[in-house]
């Protein structure tokens, strides 16, 4: 498989949908009843995913970085860029 290598934005708005899937998992487990966060959660990934197919990110970089901050410790606890770097996009 080919790289997927990220411009500034691109790597921009891949590291925004990150933060906000983790934002969103962990409302999910901590505040399930927090309709507010997120509903605000869901709208801005529905942004950012908008943002990112105007940016002609493919899908697949998009999923793989949904997958992997779905587990919303790793935003804590390890980097980004070397995660999708070991998935072959370069941010």
């Amino acid at each position: 498989m080919q790289p997927f290598i990220c411009n500034k934005k691109q790597a921009k708005q891949l590291d925004g949908l990150a933060f906000w899937i983790a934002e969103q998992a962990i409302t999910r487990e901590r505040f399930p009843d927090d309709t507010r966060n997120l509903d605000r959660c869901d709208a801005t990934i529905r942004l950012t995913m908008d943002q990112l197919d105007r940016l002609a990110v493919p899908f697949w970089v998009q999923n793989t970085v949904i997958n992997w901050a779905e587990t919303w410790r790793n935003i804590s606890s390890h980097d980004l860029k070397q995660a999708m770097t070991a998935r072959n996009i370069i941010m």
